[in-house]
């Protein structure tokens, strides 16, 4: 599994209560991520490597009106190195 970090630049409105984040993987919905304060500018996900990622924000102010971000996608893509051996050594095992 891979963590993906979403990021945002947060509307400029004042009267923003609440944010959403809206995605889907693979083209299939996933669970709605509600109850965001209205400050948050990222969010953490799981996702399986080379899965597609499709998503969006959704702000709501106090009267209950929502806008959505024009949506984003992206393929996960594991960049991250293996870590490498350690603790290498050479030992002599006999003469010949």
């Amino acid at each position: 599994m891979l963590q993906i970090k979403l990021e945002w630049d947060i509307s400029s409105s004042s009267d923003v209560v609440e944010r959403q984040v809206h995605y889907k993987i693979d083209d299939v919905d996933q669970t709605p991520i509600t109850g965001l304060s209205a400050d948050t500018a990222e969010w953490t996900i799981e996702v399986d490597d080379g899965a597609v990622v499709e998503w969006f924000t959704r702000v709501i102010d106090d009267a209950g009106n929502h806008t959505d971000s024009d949506p984003t996608s992206f393929t996960a893509a594991d960049t991250i190195p293996p870590a490498p051996d350690t603790n290498l050594r050479a030992t002599t095992v006999g003469e010949t």
